[in-house]
């Protein structure tokens, strides 16, 4: 990313918060959880360090400081125990970057304890515990700022507790001198993680949206190829792919199939006489109704020409058929789009062909097209607006 995106997209340089309300309380969200597990991991790694050192090592020590070390040891182990539970209740979540910066006060406590009460050991506790509580501002994904902030103020307690012990500061100037080093570098480094952290975020997210967008561009694309524009139905491509898929599978499952061809009645004079804009809206009315009517799931409706429309039907039986092709005349007279050229009924009307391929099913998807479209010419030669059903022809003997 580069520094004129972080100046749009940040607040400021300094001030590591995103401009987008959104966007950062998104990436708070996101960091949440991942944030918790590296509390928990440095709680329990802070536990076991902490006790071997005073289970293992101090009883092995000739310094006099037993009371001390105990005193010590219960406060920062008791809290780590404590603040690990805490990490899984509600109330965390809200706000565990200031939990987190109470966390490290109080383990910052337990090791000025040590040093008011050790004097004669503060260098020491100096250079032990410096790098350890300043790697916890990283590990608590404390932000900089907050992390700046505690440093000074670890500083000045640590000074405070020195001249309690009416010690010479100067006797320990190059240990609170290593022990700021380590704050402020670790401050530094948690700028630089932070910033890191919002522009992997940033980065993710764009490539997120970018799968997305690829994947909405993808399925257009793929509504484009099989889909008609005018009448958002299936267009006469995926209904000849379709059909072929849909035979063999009641061939394979042992079931019917059933093919319906609508063709508008006396649709070219519609157009003539109101125009292609009213032939349009006119074409996209009854292929809504068609949707509308045929609402199963496993009906498939289809526009395979300019006012031809197919349906694939699975599994019903004959007189179920006669039902649907019923509702669909009454659906389509029900719109009652006036055409006064018509001289069945004065509005458009439709006119049906069914044809079906029952089980053992030994023909092609080709073969149920012709049945159906044999029986649409002839709904449209015996008066139209009505439904023909293909029939086997019979031979005489």
């Amino acid at each position: 990313m580069t520094e004129a995106n972080d100046a749009v997209k940040f607040k400021s340089k300094l001030k590591l918060t995103f401009a987008d309300q959104a966007t950062e309380k998104d990436f708070q969200a996101k960091q949440l959880n991942l944030n918790s597990r590296l509390v928990r991991l440095t709680m329990f790694v802070a536990i076991f360090l902490y006790s071997v050192y005073y289970f293992v090592l101090l009883p092995i020590q000739t310094i006099n400081y037993q009371t001390t070390y105990s005193t010590v040891y219960i406060i920062i182990v008791l809290h780590c125990v404590l603040f690990y539970t805490f990490t899984y209740h509600r109330l965390y979540a809200s706000h565990s970057l200031s939990y987190n910066a109470l966390s490290t006060i109080v383990i910052s406590t337990g090791i000025l304890v040590a040093v008011y009460r050790m004097p004669s050991l503060s260098n020491m506790i100096f250079y032990s515990t410096g790098l350890p509580v300043a790697a916890f501002f990283i590990l608590f994904g404390i932000n900089w700022a907050h992390a700046l902030l505690l440093t000074l103020l670890y500083f000045c307690a640590s000074v405070m507790a020195i001249l309690l012990t009416h010690q010479p500061i100067i006797d320990f100037s190059f240990g609170l001198f290593n022990l700021f080093g380590f704050f402020v570098i670790a401050s530094i480094a948690g700028y630089m993680l932070e910033r890191q952290k919002r522009q992997v975020y940033l980065a993710e997210r764009n490539t997120n949206q970018l799968i997305n967008s690829l994947e909405d561009s993808k399925k257009q694309l793929l509504d484009l190829s099989i889909k008609d524009g005018l009448t958002q139905l299936f267009n006469r491509r995926h209904f000849d792919e379709i059909g072929v898929l849909k035979t063999n599978e009641a061939k394979r499952l042992k079931s019917s199939i059933h093919l319906l061809m609508l063709d508008v009645d006396f649709f070219k004079p519609y157009n003539d006489l109101y125009g292609h804009p009213a032939g349009d809206k006119a074409l996209s009315d009854i292929a809504n109704t068609l949707l509308q009517t045929l609402r199963r799931s496993t009906d498939l409706i289809f526009r395979i020409g300019g006012e031809e429309f197919a349906a694939i039907l699975l599994g019903d039986d004959t007189a179920n058929l006669n039902q649907i092709t019923q509702s669909v005349h009454d659906a389509i007279n029900a719109l009652a789009i006036e055409h006064t050229k018509n001289p069945i009924k004065k509005q458009l009307t439709i006119s049906i062909g069914v044809a079906s391929l029952e089980t053992p099913i030994n023909e092609t998807f080709d073969d149920l097209y012709n049945k159906a479209d044999k029986a649409l010419y002839l709904a449209k030669q015996s008066g139209r607006n009505k439904t023909s059903i293909y029939q086997k022809p019979s031979y005489g003997t």
